[in-house]
């Protein structure tokens, strides 16, 4: 009787401790891309014309060297959930570029979940800038995942941002 009760007050000392646990607010950005990206209006982002079928392709907020912003498909490489993102496309080179790739996976209940978030910058570069980020599958379930990608050029002292996400959710099972 006595391990009963001590089993059962743990168990609702524990919801306890769940049940009050702050909830992040919805201004809360840390741990993403956005404390990384300068904030601002996404709203002259616009679809170009040229997009494939194997990437999200947008021009970066109507700047004037061209430069556009990518997301491809996540895919299985190596055992593990990959998914590229970029800049790329420049007429002249950006006096500062960044850009991010991150890995989302579905979740319980519609939720998604990020598996891996990386970046890259480069100065006065021309080249094309990309990203991998790689997330290791720990399971042989069947999982689905959404790539979304965060770019930023600045040109003469002016911020382009956009942000873009892969054209399709992708389902695999790490061990395909």
């Amino acid at each position: 009787m006595r391990l009963k009760k001590f089993g059962l007050a743990a168990i609702a000392a524990i919801s306890i401790i769940v049940l009050s646990a702050p909830a992040a607010s919805a201004a809360d950005t840390s741990g993403t891309a956005e404390e990384v990206f300068s904030d601002s209006s996404y709203s002259q982002m616009s679809p170009d014309p040229a997009t494939t079928g194997v990437a999200a392709r947008v021009m970066i907020n109507g700047n004037p060297y061209g430069c556009a912003g990518y997301t491809e498909r996540v895919h299985l490489s190596g055992g593990m959930s990959s998914v590229h993102a970029g800049i790329r496309d420049c007429r002249n080179a950006p006096s500062y570029q960044i850009a991010g790739a991150e890995i989302m996976k579905a979740g319980w209940f519609g939720l998604w979940h990020r598996s891996a978030f990386n970046s890259a910058e480069a100065n006065n570069r021309l080249a094309r800038l990309d990203v991998n980020a790689k997330a290791v599958c720990g399971n042989t379930s069947m999982q689905t995942y959404r790539g979304n990608g965060y770019h930023r050029v600045n040109i003469g002292g002016t911020d382009y941002i956009a942000r873009t996400s892969s054209d399709i959710e992708t389902r695999f099972g790490c061990d395909s």
